[in-house]
């Protein structure tokens, strides 16, 4: 056989693929994972430091002594403010500049900076783990980081509902409807606590979760018309993290026997 570079799939996508196949979601979510595939072998990836500034602004910050929390454990409002002209979704968001905890998505976003290993609270302060040490002093292993924490645990539904979410929302130029994807992930066979189908209650908080990484990287492309919040659609760069969290190339590796892409093992050959 053979040898060739490969994109290696993403767990959580490859079960998605695999459990798709025989409904009528099939085609239409393989077709966008290879549209994603293709992207990501065609498409320059952008500059990390460019397009991550909020992530770095908190890291550079949390170096050191660490950025001071208020008694209540959130961002000191200069600092909520600072971080909030960062992050694009604050782009008409009603918010008097006061307190963090009223700005949702600057505290979603620190929180799930948190979540991903890169800062802890430590005596008032916000500061870096060793993981956020590494990325602070290095944008292209914050940007990998970020890609492999998008998604988390491929075996559970937030995992595989994240692959399908990211699958939709770096194909689509449109807000993502979250009742579509409960659907997708019922006819996978995923069913509530209770043995009911899913509803988009069930998903919108790994699209939130998405959401407050995704709209933090680069531009979101889009102005939010007079009044109203920002849609949910990713920007260019945001796409490319997307790509990334999806997909990995990997060199010289055999090829499977079948040569078929987006089979069962999680590689497609590159051709």
């Amino acid at each position: 056989m053979r040898r060739n570079a490969a994109l290696r799939l993403n767990p959580a996508l490859t079960v998605m693929l695999n459990g798709l196949e025989d409904t009528p979601y099939g085609d239409e979510f393989r077709q966008n994972a290879v549209t994603l595939s293709t992207e990501l072998l065609t498409r320059r990836r952008p500059e990390p430091r460019a397009v991550l500034a909020p992530f770095l602004w908190v890291l550079e910050r949390a170096s050191g002594e660490g950025l001071p929390l208020t008694a209540s454990g959130y961002l000191k409002p200069a600092d909520a403010r600072e971080l909030a002209s960062l992050l694009p979704e604050m782009q008409g968001y009603p918010w008097s500049g006061a307190r963090e905890i009223d700005a949702h998505p600057v505290l979603a976003f620190r929180e799930n900076l948190r979540d991903v290993g890169l800062v802890r609270r430590y005596k008032g302060t916000l500061r870096l783990t060793r993981r956020g040490r590494e990325c602070a002093a290095n944008p292209d292993q914050l940007w990998r980081h970020l890609a492999d924490t998008l998604i988390g645990d491929w075996a559970s539904f937030d995992g595989q509902c994240a692959a399908t979410i990211l699958v939709n929302a770096g194909t689509s130029g449109r807000t993502v409807r979250m009742t579509r994807i409960a659907r997708i992930l019922t006819a996978h066979g995923w069913r509530t606590e209770g043995g009911g189908t899913l509803d988009d209650r069930d998903v919108y908080p790994v699209w939130n979760r998405l959401w407050s990484v995704l709209a933090a990287v680069g531009a979101l492309d889009r102005e939010a018309p007079a009044g109203e919040f920002l849609p949910r659609i990713p920007g260019s760069a945001a796409r490319a993290l997307t790509r990334d969290a999806l997909f990995e190339i990997v060199p010289d590796i055999e090829e499977p026997a079948t040569g078929a892409a987006f089979r069962r093992g999680g590689y497609r050959p590159i051709r």
